[in-house]
């Protein structure tokens, strides 16, 4: 493997969560093979989006959550079971509580 390059594994650290934030300030959410170029961090595309999307961006929602947000959680997993995806990228709030509206029928 001797044209081969390794990449960093383990627990991130300030620098790195810093430049990662630089560069989806520079070049947008989503471009994840221009991390390595971009900002010269030595993870892979999949690290640098897990760390984004569960631990950097900044509209995560942190803490305890409100009985509200809790019962239509449940009532969302009871429609949809585990299909985090579904639940993930929904981000239509009238579609979401168009669908709680319908389990309440049930």
């Amino acid at each position: 493997m001797d044209g081969s390059f390794s990449v960093r594994k383990g627990a991130w650290i300030e620098e790195e969560d810093i430049r990662l934030k630089q560069c989806i300030e520079k070049d947008g959410e989503g471009k994840w093979h221009l991390v390595l170029v971009s900002v010269g961090l030595n993870r892979c595309r999949k690290s640098c989006r897990l760390r984004w999307l569960n631990y950097l961006k900044p509209n995560i929602k942190r803490g305890n959550f409100a009985a509200d947000e809790v019962d239509l959680m449940l009532k969302l997993h009871k429609l949809l079971g585990d299909r985090q995806v579904s639940l993930a990228n929904n981000n239509n709030s009238k579609h979401i509580m168009s669908l709680v509206k319908t389990t309440e029928a049930y």
